[in-house]
């Protein structure tokens, strides 16, 4: 099978809630933000391959950005706030190893700082 059929197969397109679910944002793992938000608005998956971003991400980092920048792919940024469509530029982790790559010194100024 080709790998544009193969990606056009799906297993999964979306995960909807039932109308009189409630979430318990107390328990795991609804405690976790993305989780928690897609218990309560569920998710649609558009037709395509599906990238989920969000901190840990470090080794997946440079396959992501190859995609993203190869076929413009739909990321979804996982963090504290829940789930959210951003663009691979302003995504937290990018955003972070752009500055550190920059300034290495910047971040280890406090390390160093007594020595």
């Amino acid at each position: 099978m080709p790998a544009s059929e193969e990606f056009g197969a799906r297993p999964v397109r979306a995960f909807l809630p039932g109308p009189d679910v409630h979430v318990d944002e107390l328990v795991w793992p609804a405690r976790v933000p993305a989780v928690a938000q897609l218990l309560r608005e569920g998710l649609e998956l558009p037709p395509g391959l599906t990238v989920l971003v969000g901190e840990n991400g470090s080794g997946k980092s440079t396959v992501v950005e190859s995609l993203a920048e190869a076929y413009g792919l739909n990321l979804l940024e996982l963090g504290p706030w829940g789930m959210r469509p951003s663009a691979w530029e302003d995504l937290s982790l990018v955003i972070a190893w752009r500055h550190f790559m920059r300034d290495p010194r910047s971040y280890f100024r406090h390390l160093f700082a007594g020595l």
